[in-house]
Protein backbone atom coordinates (compact mmCIF):
# COMPACT_ATOMS: atom_id res chain seq x y z
CA UNK A 1 0.00 0.00 0.00
CA UNK A 2 1.19 3.63 -0.83
CA UNK A 3 2.39 5.66 2.42
CA UNK A 4 0.89 8.51 0.47
CA UNK A 5 -2.73 6.16 1.70
CA UNK A 6 -3.42 6.75 5.08
CA UNK A 7 -6.04 4.52 6.35
CA UNK A 8 -9.18 6.56 6.56
CA UNK A 9 -8.33 7.53 2.93
CA UNK A 10 -8.21 3.63 1.54
CA UNK A 11 -11.48 3.25 3.96
CA UNK A 12 -13.01 5.63 2.40
CA UNK A 13 -11.85 4.44 -1.59
CA UNK A 14 -12.78 0.96 -0.38
CA UNK A 15 -16.74 2.00 0.43
CA UNK A 16 -16.96 3.40 -2.44
CA UNK A 17 -15.50 0.26 -4.00
CA UNK A 18 -18.22 -1.56 -2.25
CA UNK A 19 -21.24 0.20 -2.83
CA UNK A 20 -20.51 0.39 -6.63
CA UNK A 21 -19.69 -3.21 -6.92
CA UNK A 22 -22.57 -3.90 -4.15
CA UNK A 23 -20.26 -5.87 -2.03
CA UNK A 24 -21.00 -6.49 1.50
CA UNK A 25 -17.91 -7.13 4.43
CA UNK A 26 -18.18 -10.49 3.99
CA UNK A 27 -17.94 -10.63 -0.10
CA UNK A 28 -15.30 -8.66 0.76
CA UNK A 29 -13.37 -10.42 2.89
CA UNK A 30 -14.08 -13.86 0.35
CA UNK A 31 -13.07 -11.51 -2.73
CA UNK A 32 -9.09 -10.97 -0.92
CA UNK A 33 -9.30 -14.03 1.04
CA UNK A 34 -9.44 -12.68 4.55
CA UNK A 35 -10.93 -12.73 7.80
CA UNK A 36 -14.22 -10.62 7.60
CA UNK A 37 -12.92 -8.72 10.77
CA UNK A 38 -9.82 -8.16 9.09
CA UNK A 39 -12.19 -6.36 6.06
CA UNK A 40 -14.29 -4.33 8.45
CA UNK A 41 -11.26 -2.72 9.87
CA UNK A 42 -10.14 -1.57 6.37
CA UNK A 43 -13.59 -0.31 5.79
CA UNK A 44 -13.55 1.03 9.41
CA UNK A 45 -10.11 2.72 8.87
CA UNK A 46 -7.95 0.90 11.82
CA UNK A 47 -5.91 -0.64 9.50
CA UNK A 48 -4.71 -0.57 5.91
CA UNK A 49 -4.27 -4.23 3.75
CA UNK A 50 -0.60 -5.28 3.46
CA UNK A 51 1.23 -5.82 -0.04
CA UNK A 52 -0.01 -9.07 -0.78
CA UNK A 53 -3.99 -8.66 -0.36
CA UNK A 54 -4.01 -5.44 -1.55
CA UNK A 55 -2.95 -7.28 -4.88
CA UNK A 56 -5.64 -9.51 -4.44
CA UNK A 57 -8.17 -6.64 -3.77
CA UNK A 58 -7.14 -4.68 -6.76
CA UNK A 59 -7.59 -7.69 -9.18
CA UNK A 60 -10.44 -8.75 -7.96
CA UNK A 61 -12.03 -5.21 -8.47
CA UNK A 62 -10.37 -5.67 -11.78
CA UNK A 63 -12.42 -8.58 -12.86
CA UNK A 64 -15.33 -5.79 -12.86
CA UNK A 65 -14.10 -2.84 -13.99
CA UNK A 66 -12.08 -2.85 -16.81
CA UNK A 67 -8.59 -1.37 -16.16
CA UNK A 68 -8.26 -0.82 -12.43
CA UNK A 69 -5.14 -1.20 -11.13
CA UNK A 70 -2.95 -0.30 -8.12
CA UNK A 71 -1.97 3.02 -9.11
CA UNK A 72 -5.49 3.98 -8.76
CA UNK A 73 -5.04 3.89 -5.03
CA UNK A 74 -2.88 7.08 -5.21
CA UNK A 75 -5.61 9.16 -7.02
CA UNK A 76 -7.60 11.89 -4.86
CA UNK A 77 -10.89 11.11 -3.76
CA UNK A 78 -12.93 13.18 -6.40
CA UNK A 79 -10.99 11.26 -9.11
CA UNK A 80 -10.88 8.12 -7.46
CA UNK A 81 -14.91 8.46 -7.33
CA UNK A 82 -15.17 9.53 -11.38
CA UNK A 83 -12.93 6.15 -11.89
CA UNK A 84 -15.80 4.34 -10.70
CA UNK A 85 -18.25 6.53 -12.19
CA UNK A 86 -19.65 8.13 -9.16
CA UNK A 87 -19.86 11.81 -9.64
CA UNK A 88 -17.78 13.19 -6.92
CA UNK A 89 -17.89 17.10 -6.23
CA UNK A 90 -14.27 18.42 -4.78
CA UNK A 91 -14.50 18.57 -0.71
CA UNK A 92 -11.78 20.07 1.56
CA UNK A 93 -9.63 17.86 3.47
CA UNK A 94 -10.89 15.83 5.79
CA UNK A 95 -14.64 15.44 6.43
CA UNK A 96 -16.71 16.92 4.44
CA UNK A 97 -18.82 20.09 5.93
CA UNK A 98 -21.99 18.75 5.71
CA UNK A 99 -23.46 21.95 7.43
CA UNK A 100 -23.77 23.46 3.45
CA UNK A 101 -26.62 21.18 3.52
CA UNK A 102 -29.11 23.34 4.61
CA UNK A 103 -33.30 23.86 4.39
CA UNK A 104 -34.03 26.92 3.49
CA UNK A 105 -36.91 29.35 1.84
CA UNK A 106 -40.22 27.30 3.11
CA UNK A 107 -42.70 30.08 3.93
CA UNK A 108 -43.24 28.99 7.08
CA UNK A 109 -40.35 26.86 9.08
CA UNK A 110 -41.51 25.29 12.32
CA UNK A 111 -39.33 26.34 14.94
CA UNK A 112 -36.63 23.06 16.08
CA UNK A 113 -36.86 23.91 19.90
CA UNK A 114 -40.87 23.68 19.24
CA UNK A 115 -41.49 20.29 17.48
CA UNK A 116 -37.96 19.02 17.10
CA UNK A 117 -36.94 18.96 20.84
CA UNK A 118 -39.45 15.87 21.28
CA UNK A 119 -36.83 13.81 19.07
CA UNK A 120 -33.49 14.80 20.07
CA UNK A 121 -31.14 11.75 20.85
CA UNK A 122 -29.99 8.52 19.80
CA UNK A 123 -32.00 6.17 17.85
CA UNK A 124 -31.56 2.96 16.49
CA UNK A 125 -33.85 0.34 14.79
CA UNK A 126 -34.30 -1.52 11.64
CA UNK A 127 -34.95 -0.97 8.14
CA UNK A 128 -35.99 -2.67 4.54
CA UNK A 129 -32.60 -3.35 2.77
CA UNK A 130 -33.07 -1.56 -0.73
CA UNK A 131 -30.93 -4.50 -2.57
CA UNK A 132 -34.34 -5.71 -2.92
CA UNK A 133 -33.87 -9.13 -1.44
CA UNK A 134 -36.32 -8.31 1.40
CA UNK A 135 -33.76 -8.46 4.12
CA UNK A 136 -33.95 -6.03 7.39
CA UNK A 137 -30.75 -4.48 8.42
CA UNK A 138 -30.13 -2.65 11.89
CA UNK A 139 -29.27 0.83 11.95
CA UNK A 140 -29.18 3.88 14.11
CA UNK A 141 -29.77 7.88 13.90
CA UNK A 142 -29.20 10.74 15.96
CA UNK A 143 -31.58 14.37 16.43
CA UNK A 144 -29.74 17.12 17.50
CA UNK A 145 -30.62 20.85 17.79
CA UNK A 146 -27.53 22.91 16.85
CA UNK A 147 -28.34 26.86 16.19
CA UNK A 148 -31.49 26.32 16.42
CA UNK A 149 -31.69 23.57 13.47
CA UNK A 150 -32.52 20.36 13.82
CA UNK A 151 -30.09 17.92 12.59
CA UNK A 152 -30.19 14.23 11.95
CA UNK A 153 -27.02 11.75 11.38
CA UNK A 154 -27.83 8.20 10.64
CA UNK A 155 -25.79 4.99 9.75
CA UNK A 156 -26.36 1.31 8.86
CA UNK A 157 -22.55 0.74 9.98
CA UNK A 158 -21.15 1.22 6.43
CA UNK A 159 -22.18 4.80 5.04
CA UNK A 160 -22.88 7.78 6.97
CA UNK A 161 -25.84 10.63 6.31
CA UNK A 162 -26.04 13.66 7.88
CA UNK A 163 -28.09 16.87 7.53
CA UNK A 164 -31.22 18.86 7.89
CA UNK A 165 -34.64 17.65 9.47
CA UNK A 166 -37.67 19.41 9.57
CA UNK A 167 -40.12 18.52 12.28
CA UNK A 168 -44.01 19.48 12.72
CA UNK A 169 -46.77 18.61 14.02
CA UNK A 170 -47.61 14.78 11.52
CA UNK A 171 -44.29 13.85 10.31
CA UNK A 172 -40.26 14.47 10.65
CA UNK A 173 -38.45 15.05 7.57
CA UNK A 174 -34.63 14.65 6.96
CA UNK A 175 -32.16 15.42 4.06
CA UNK A 176 -28.96 13.73 4.11
CA UNK A 177 -25.89 13.43 2.20
CA UNK A 178 -24.30 10.55 2.30
CA UNK A 179 -20.49 9.77 2.75
CA UNK A 180 -18.37 8.85 1.37
CA UNK A 181 -20.74 9.31 -1.63
CA UNK A 182 -20.82 12.75 -2.53
CA UNK A 183 -24.01 14.18 -4.20
CA UNK A 184 -25.75 11.32 -3.08
CA UNK A 185 -28.89 12.29 -0.75
CA UNK A 186 -31.00 9.63 1.26
CA UNK A 187 -34.68 11.59 1.89
CA UNK A 188 -36.96 10.00 4.97
CA UNK A 189 -40.15 11.31 6.29
CA UNK A 190 -40.96 9.69 9.69
CA UNK A 191 -45.06 9.17 10.81
CA UNK A 192 -44.59 11.37 13.92
CA UNK A 193 -45.41 10.84 17.16
CA UNK A 194 -44.79 12.82 20.64
CA UNK A 195 -46.88 13.24 23.57
CA UNK A 196 -45.77 15.51 27.04
CA UNK A 197 -42.76 13.58 27.38
CA UNK A 198 -41.49 13.50 23.71
CA UNK A 199 -41.39 10.65 21.21
CA UNK A 200 -40.49 7.22 21.64
CA UNK A 201 -40.92 5.26 18.53
CA UNK A 202 -40.87 6.18 14.70
CA UNK A 203 -41.33 4.70 11.33
CA UNK A 204 -41.92 5.85 8.06
CA UNK A 205 -40.15 5.66 4.66
CA UNK A 206 -36.62 6.51 3.17
CA UNK A 207 -35.84 7.29 -0.92
CA UNK A 208 -32.58 7.02 -2.19
CA UNK A 209 -30.02 5.67 -5.23
CA UNK A 210 -29.88 1.78 -4.79
CA UNK A 211 -27.20 -0.40 -4.84
CA UNK A 212 -28.07 -0.95 -8.29
CA UNK A 213 -27.95 2.85 -9.12
CA UNK A 214 -31.87 3.38 -9.48
CA UNK A 215 -33.91 4.79 -7.65
CA UNK A 216 -35.40 2.90 -4.58
CA UNK A 217 -37.46 3.45 -1.71
CA UNK A 218 -38.04 1.38 1.52
CA UNK A 219 -39.73 1.28 5.20
CA UNK A 220 -38.00 1.88 8.36
CA UNK A 221 -38.70 1.76 11.98
CA UNK A 222 -36.48 3.61 15.26
CA UNK A 223 -36.58 3.36 18.95
CA UNK A 224 -35.65 5.76 20.91
CA UNK A 225 -32.60 4.16 22.89
CA UNK A 226 -31.07 7.14 24.16
CA UNK A 227 -31.77 11.03 25.86
CA UNK A 228 -30.17 14.50 24.70
CA UNK A 229 -26.50 13.54 24.50
CA UNK A 230 -23.79 14.74 26.81
CA UNK A 231 -20.29 16.61 25.94
CA UNK A 232 -18.45 13.83 26.59
CA UNK A 233 -16.41 12.18 23.55
CA UNK A 234 -18.47 9.62 21.82
CA UNK A 235 -17.19 6.94 19.67
CA UNK A 236 -18.88 6.46 16.31
CA UNK A 237 -16.94 3.96 14.69
CA UNK A 238 -17.40 1.34 17.78
CA UNK A 239 -20.92 1.82 17.51
CA UNK A 240 -20.70 1.72 13.42
CA UNK A 241 -18.93 -1.62 13.56
CA UNK A 242 -21.24 -3.00 16.02
CA UNK A 243 -23.90 -2.74 13.23
CA UNK A 244 -22.07 -3.91 10.71
CA UNK A 245 -21.46 -7.51 12.58
CA UNK A 246 -24.94 -7.86 13.27
CA UNK A 247 -25.75 -7.18 9.38
CA UNK A 248 -22.98 -9.24 8.60
CA UNK A 249 -24.67 -12.11 10.53
CA UNK A 250 -27.98 -11.61 8.78
CA UNK A 251 -26.20 -11.44 5.34
CA UNK A 252 -24.53 -15.12 6.45
CA UNK A 253 -28.00 -16.35 7.26
CA UNK A 254 -29.33 -15.31 4.12
CA UNK A 255 -26.47 -16.89 2.33
CA UNK A 256 -27.01 -20.17 3.69
CA UNK A 257 -30.89 -20.25 2.39
CA UNK A 258 -31.72 -19.61 6.02
CA UNK A 259 -34.58 -17.16 7.27
CA UNK A 260 -32.93 -13.82 7.55
CA UNK A 261 -35.35 -12.90 10.03
CA UNK A 262 -34.55 -15.12 12.86
CA UNK A 263 -31.34 -13.54 13.35
CA UNK A 264 -33.24 -10.68 14.32
CA UNK A 265 -35.50 -11.96 16.35
CA UNK A 266 -33.45 -11.50 19.56
CA UNK A 267 -33.91 -7.72 19.11
CA UNK A 268 -37.55 -7.38 17.79
CA UNK A 269 -40.54 -9.93 17.46
CA UNK A 270 -42.12 -11.22 14.37
CA UNK A 271 -44.99 -8.97 14.33
CA UNK A 272 -43.14 -6.24 14.80
CA UNK A 273 -40.10 -7.06 11.62
CA UNK A 274 -43.00 -7.73 9.73
CA UNK A 275 -44.11 -4.49 9.43
CA UNK A 276 -40.57 -3.59 7.35
CA UNK A 277 -41.90 -6.24 4.64
CA UNK A 278 -45.12 -3.96 2.97
CA UNK A 279 -47.42 -5.39 0.74
CA UNK A 280 -47.78 -3.11 -2.99
CA UNK A 281 -50.05 -4.13 -5.32
CA UNK A 282 -51.84 -6.87 -3.72
CA UNK A 283 -54.71 -7.35 -0.94
CA UNK A 284 -53.71 -7.36 2.35
CA UNK A 285 -54.46 -9.55 5.24
CA UNK A 286 -57.06 -6.73 6.29
CA UNK A 287 -57.97 -6.49 2.34
CA UNK A 288 -56.90 -3.30 1.62
CA UNK A 289 -54.83 -2.79 -1.77
CA UNK A 290 -51.79 -0.11 -1.05
CA UNK A 291 -51.06 0.46 -4.85
CA UNK A 292 -47.99 2.98 -3.46
CA UNK A 293 -46.01 2.44 -0.90
CA UNK A 294 -47.12 3.87 2.24
CA UNK A 295 -47.50 3.88 5.75
CA UNK A 296 -50.86 5.09 6.71
CA UNK A 297 -51.27 6.67 10.68
CA UNK A 298 -54.18 3.40 11.54
CA UNK A 299 -51.11 1.05 10.92
CA UNK A 300 -48.01 2.52 11.77
CA UNK A 301 -46.10 1.92 15.63
CA UNK A 302 -45.77 5.73 15.80
CA UNK A 303 -45.57 5.92 19.69
CA UNK A 304 -45.30 8.57 22.19
CA UNK A 305 -43.15 8.32 25.52
CA UNK A 306 -45.97 8.16 27.91
CA UNK A 307 -47.74 5.96 26.08
CA UNK A 308 -44.86 3.50 25.57
CA UNK A 309 -44.31 3.79 29.52
CA UNK A 310 -47.94 2.82 29.77
CA UNK A 311 -47.85 -0.12 27.96
CA UNK A 312 -47.63 -3.78 29.55
CA UNK A 313 -44.36 -4.94 30.51
CA UNK A 314 -44.25 -7.24 27.87
CA UNK A 315 -45.35 -5.54 24.98
CA UNK A 316 -43.92 -5.70 21.61
CA UNK A 317 -42.34 -2.52 21.27
CA UNK A 318 -41.81 -2.74 24.92
CA UNK A 319 -38.92 -5.54 24.60
CA UNK A 320 -37.42 -3.75 21.66
CA UNK A 321 -35.73 -0.60 22.60
CA UNK A 322 -33.81 -2.52 25.49
CA UNK A 323 -32.69 -5.23 23.30
CA UNK A 324 -31.31 -2.53 21.16
CA UNK A 325 -29.65 -1.37 23.77
CA UNK A 326 -28.02 -4.27 24.31
CA UNK A 327 -26.87 -5.17 20.60
CA UNK A 328 -25.21 -1.84 20.13
CA UNK A 329 -22.98 -1.75 23.46
CA UNK A 330 -25.34 0.51 24.89
CA UNK A 331 -25.88 -0.31 28.95
CA UNK A 332 -24.05 2.20 31.14
CA UNK A 333 -21.27 -0.57 31.61
CA UNK A 334 -20.37 0.47 28.11
CA UNK A 335 -22.07 3.28 26.75
CA UNK A 336 -20.86 4.61 23.30
CA UNK A 337 -22.59 7.80 21.65
CA UNK A 338 -22.27 9.58 17.90
CA UNK A 339 -19.83 11.61 17.35
CA UNK A 340 -20.81 15.36 16.69
CA UNK A 341 -19.20 17.88 14.37
CA UNK A 342 -18.87 21.62 16.24
CA UNK A 343 -20.94 22.90 13.26
CA UNK A 344 -23.95 21.04 14.13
Amino acid sequence: MPKSVDAEDFASKLALLAKRLNWSRAKLAQQVGVDKSLAARWLNGASRPTGNSLMQLTNAVAQAIDGFTAADWDLSPEQFSRRLVIEAAPSPAGRPDLSRLMLSGLRNPPPAATWGTAYVGLWAGLYQSLTNRGMARLCVGEFVIRDDVLRFTFSDGVFLGEGPALAAHTHVHAILEVTPLDNHLLFMTFNAAQDLHGAAVIDGLQCLLGADHMPSAGPLLLFRVDDESDDGAPDLRVLMQRITEVNERVEATAARGDDPLVELESIAPLDVLSTLHLVVGSPREDGEIDHIMRIPPKRSLATGRLAMSNLPPGAALRTVPANLRRVLGLDPSEKVRLVHSAKY
